[in-house]
Protein backbone atom coordinates (compact mmCIF):
# COMPACT_ATOMS: atom_id res chain seq x y z
CA UNK A 1 0.00 0.00 0.00
CA UNK A 2 1.29 3.40 -0.81
CA UNK A 3 0.26 6.94 0.36
CA UNK A 4 0.70 9.05 -2.38
CA UNK A 5 0.54 13.64 -1.29
CA UNK A 6 -1.30 15.27 -4.02
CA UNK A 7 -2.78 18.82 -5.11
CA UNK A 8 -5.93 18.33 -7.32
CA UNK A 9 -4.76 18.97 -11.25
CA UNK A 10 -1.08 19.34 -10.17
CA UNK A 11 2.06 16.89 -11.81
CA UNK A 12 1.06 14.12 -8.88
CA UNK A 13 -2.10 13.43 -10.99
CA UNK A 14 0.26 11.56 -13.39
CA UNK A 15 1.82 9.31 -10.45
CA UNK A 16 -1.59 8.38 -9.51
CA UNK A 17 -2.41 7.40 -13.49
CA UNK A 18 0.87 5.56 -13.11
CA UNK A 19 -0.66 3.61 -9.76
CA UNK A 20 -3.63 2.96 -11.54
CA UNK A 21 -2.24 1.33 -14.10
CA UNK A 22 0.02 -0.96 -11.79
CA UNK A 23 -3.03 -1.85 -10.32
CA UNK A 24 -1.73 -0.88 -6.86
CA UNK A 25 -3.27 0.28 -4.03
CA UNK A 26 -2.78 3.67 -3.02
CA UNK A 27 -3.75 5.84 0.05
CA UNK A 28 -4.51 9.90 -1.27
CA UNK A 29 -3.53 12.33 1.42
CA UNK A 30 -4.01 16.27 0.02
CA UNK A 31 -0.83 18.07 0.74
CA UNK A 32 -2.27 20.64 2.81
CA UNK A 33 -4.23 18.16 4.69
CA UNK A 34 -1.01 16.46 5.56
CA UNK A 35 0.73 17.21 9.19
CA UNK A 36 4.04 18.19 8.57
CA UNK A 37 4.33 18.23 4.99
CA UNK A 38 7.86 19.89 4.74
CA UNK A 39 9.48 17.06 6.91
CA UNK A 40 8.45 14.59 3.49
CA UNK A 41 9.45 17.69 0.89
CA UNK A 42 11.19 20.00 2.51
CA UNK A 43 11.02 21.85 -1.30
CA UNK A 44 6.87 21.62 -0.43
CA UNK A 45 5.90 20.64 -4.10
CA UNK A 46 4.26 17.26 -4.76
CA UNK A 47 3.80 14.97 -5.57
CA UNK A 48 5.49 12.91 -2.91
CA UNK A 49 5.18 9.01 -2.24
CA UNK A 50 5.87 7.01 0.58
CA UNK A 51 6.55 3.13 0.14
CA UNK A 52 7.46 2.00 3.35
CA UNK A 53 9.92 3.24 4.94
CA UNK A 54 10.80 4.85 1.57
CA UNK A 55 10.13 8.80 1.44
CA UNK A 56 10.23 9.62 -2.99
CA UNK A 57 9.98 13.06 -3.91
CA UNK A 58 9.95 14.28 -7.63
CA UNK A 59 7.83 13.01 -10.31
CA UNK A 60 9.68 11.07 -12.78
CA UNK A 61 12.00 9.62 -10.28
CA UNK A 62 8.83 8.66 -8.31
CA UNK A 63 7.72 6.67 -11.80
CA UNK A 64 10.28 5.34 -12.29
CA UNK A 65 10.72 3.65 -8.81
CA UNK A 66 6.95 2.36 -9.39
CA UNK A 67 7.98 0.88 -12.81
CA UNK A 68 11.07 -0.64 -11.63
CA UNK A 69 8.93 -2.57 -8.74
CA UNK A 70 6.29 -3.79 -10.91
CA UNK A 71 6.18 -5.90 -13.66
CA UNK A 72 4.83 -3.68 -16.06
CA UNK A 73 4.18 -3.41 -20.42
CA UNK A 74 4.70 0.34 -19.71
CA UNK A 75 8.35 0.74 -20.40
CA UNK A 76 10.91 -1.17 -21.84
CA UNK A 77 13.39 -3.04 -19.92
CA UNK A 78 16.59 -1.67 -21.69
CA UNK A 79 17.53 -0.34 -24.91
CA UNK A 80 16.93 2.93 -27.16
CA UNK A 81 12.66 2.50 -26.10
CA UNK A 82 13.81 2.99 -22.88
CA UNK A 83 15.81 5.85 -23.46
CA UNK A 84 12.92 7.35 -25.05
CA UNK A 85 10.54 6.84 -22.56
CA UNK A 86 12.51 8.41 -19.92
CA UNK A 87 13.16 11.22 -22.15
CA UNK A 88 9.97 11.87 -23.08
CA UNK A 89 8.86 11.71 -19.00
CA UNK A 90 11.18 14.34 -18.68
CA UNK A 91 10.39 16.57 -21.72
CA UNK A 92 6.56 16.76 -20.10
CA UNK A 93 8.05 17.10 -16.45
CA UNK A 94 11.42 19.14 -17.02
CA UNK A 95 10.71 21.02 -19.79
CA UNK A 96 6.69 21.33 -21.23
CA UNK A 97 4.99 22.27 -17.56
CA UNK A 98 8.05 25.08 -16.41
CA UNK A 99 6.69 26.84 -19.27
CA UNK A 100 3.31 26.86 -18.65
CA UNK A 101 4.17 27.60 -14.78
CA UNK A 102 6.10 30.81 -15.56
CA UNK A 103 2.92 32.13 -17.56
CA UNK A 104 0.53 31.30 -14.45
CA UNK A 105 3.56 32.90 -11.82
CA UNK A 106 3.22 35.73 -14.41
CA UNK A 107 -0.52 35.94 -13.82
CA UNK A 108 -0.10 36.07 -10.67
CA UNK A 109 2.95 38.36 -9.74
CA UNK A 110 3.23 40.95 -12.86
CA UNK A 111 1.15 43.32 -11.89
CA UNK A 112 1.94 46.12 -14.83
CA UNK A 113 -0.51 45.10 -17.74
CA UNK A 114 2.53 45.88 -20.43
CA UNK A 115 5.09 44.04 -18.96
CA UNK A 116 2.46 41.02 -18.43
CA UNK A 117 1.57 40.99 -22.04
CA UNK A 118 5.03 41.13 -22.56
CA UNK A 119 5.72 37.79 -21.13
CA UNK A 120 2.73 36.39 -22.12
CA UNK A 121 3.73 37.00 -25.99
CA UNK A 122 7.26 35.43 -25.06
CA UNK A 123 5.87 32.68 -23.54
CA UNK A 124 3.61 32.42 -26.34
CA UNK A 125 6.86 31.78 -28.72
CA UNK A 126 8.07 29.20 -26.66
CA UNK A 127 4.98 26.85 -26.06
CA UNK A 128 4.13 26.86 -29.19
CA UNK A 129 8.00 25.26 -30.26
CA UNK A 130 7.06 22.96 -27.32
CA UNK A 131 3.82 21.83 -28.82
CA UNK A 132 5.40 21.65 -32.46
CA UNK A 133 8.14 19.20 -30.95
CA UNK A 134 4.91 17.20 -29.26
CA UNK A 135 3.55 17.05 -32.77
CA UNK A 136 6.43 15.55 -34.52
CA UNK A 137 6.86 12.74 -31.58
CA UNK A 138 2.88 11.67 -32.41
CA UNK A 139 3.79 11.84 -36.14
CA UNK A 140 6.57 8.95 -34.57
CA UNK A 141 3.95 6.47 -34.06
CA UNK A 142 1.91 8.45 -31.18
CA UNK A 143 5.08 7.69 -28.89
CA UNK A 144 4.12 10.32 -26.26
CA UNK A 145 1.13 9.00 -25.01
CA UNK A 146 -1.88 7.28 -24.95
CA UNK A 147 -4.78 9.59 -25.40
CA UNK A 148 -7.12 8.82 -27.59
CA UNK A 149 -11.11 7.79 -26.99
CA UNK A 150 -11.47 4.52 -25.18
CA UNK A 151 -11.37 1.40 -27.69
CA UNK A 152 -9.07 3.37 -30.04
CA UNK A 153 -5.72 2.94 -29.22
CA UNK A 154 -2.53 2.52 -31.32
CA UNK A 155 -0.45 1.21 -29.09
CA UNK A 156 -0.08 0.40 -24.96
CA UNK A 157 -0.16 2.95 -22.03
CA UNK A 158 3.13 4.77 -21.56
CA UNK A 159 4.87 6.65 -18.86
CA UNK A 160 4.77 10.21 -20.05
CA UNK A 161 1.04 10.34 -20.59
CA UNK A 162 0.26 11.45 -17.54
CA UNK A 163 2.34 14.29 -17.93
CA UNK A 164 0.98 15.36 -21.24
CA UNK A 165 -2.50 15.38 -19.99
CA UNK A 166 -1.82 17.53 -17.42
CA UNK A 167 -0.07 19.90 -19.65
CA UNK A 168 -3.07 19.69 -22.12
CA UNK A 169 -5.56 20.78 -19.44
CA UNK A 170 -3.34 23.22 -17.94
CA UNK A 171 -3.60 24.75 -21.71
CA UNK A 172 -7.77 25.04 -21.25
CA UNK A 173 -6.67 27.35 -18.22
CA UNK A 174 -3.38 29.20 -19.55
CA UNK A 175 -3.52 32.95 -18.85
CA UNK A 176 -2.42 33.57 -22.42
CA UNK A 177 -5.05 31.31 -24.11
CA UNK A 178 -6.24 33.24 -27.10
CA UNK A 179 -2.86 35.01 -27.22
CA UNK A 180 -1.40 32.99 -29.43
CA UNK A 181 -0.52 30.22 -27.90
CA UNK A 182 -1.97 27.06 -29.84
CA UNK A 183 -1.70 23.35 -28.90
CA UNK A 184 -1.19 22.36 -32.54
CA UNK A 185 -3.05 21.19 -35.39
CA UNK A 186 -3.59 17.56 -34.24
CA UNK A 187 -3.93 18.23 -30.35
CA UNK A 188 -2.36 15.96 -27.89
CA UNK A 189 -4.38 12.67 -28.69
CA UNK A 190 -3.45 13.13 -32.45
CA UNK A 191 -6.70 13.93 -33.60
CA UNK A 192 -7.42 17.72 -35.41
CA UNK A 193 -8.11 20.46 -33.38
CA UNK A 194 -9.24 23.95 -33.67
CA UNK A 195 -6.18 26.56 -32.01
CA UNK A 196 -7.12 27.58 -28.72
CA UNK A 197 -8.82 30.91 -28.65
CA UNK A 198 -10.46 30.44 -32.14
CA UNK A 199 -13.60 28.35 -31.74
CA UNK A 200 -13.93 28.42 -35.66
CA UNK A 201 -16.61 31.29 -35.18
Amino acid sequence: MYTLYFIPGACSLATQAILNELNQESTLVHKLEADHFETLNPAGTVPVLVDGDMVLNEGVAIILHLLNKHKNNLIAESGDARHQAIENMLFANATMHPAYGRLFFAQANVNDAAARQQVFDSAAVAINRLWQVVEAKLERVLPLGRLLPRGYRTRPAQPADGGCRIEARQHATCPAAGRGIQRGSRGINGHRKTPVGNHGE
